[in-house]
């Protein structure tokens, strides 16, 4: 997982280009805490070495904000990797 706003590790693995992301941690812990759905394996890229990433882009430094009005925000990404972890297992 990239937690870094700026997505060095999303760029090292070769995702040069990740503002134009449609899924990275961010948009997934956004959902969390909008409560909705989540399919599985939604936005993990895989890489060629056989690495799996949940990649990151800037948006994750508005993250900050968003989470000050959330409910359990201390557990919003505890809350996704379960979620992702469940689905991952179930399909």
């Amino acid at each position: 997982m990239d937690a870094d706003p700026q997505g060095d590790l999303t760029t090292s693995l070769g995702w040069a280009d990740q503002d134009n992301l449609s899924v990275t941690l961010a948009t997934q812990m956004e959902k969390i805490i909008r409560d909705e759905p989540m399919e599985a394996g939604e936005g993990i890229l895989h890489h060629d070495e056989g690495v799996d990433l949940i990649p990151a882009n800037i948006e994750l430094s508005g993250m900050d904000i968003t989470l000050v009005n959330a409910m359990s925000r201390e557990f919003t990404m505890k809350s996704y990797l379960n979620e992702l972890n469940e689905l991952l297992i179930t399909s």
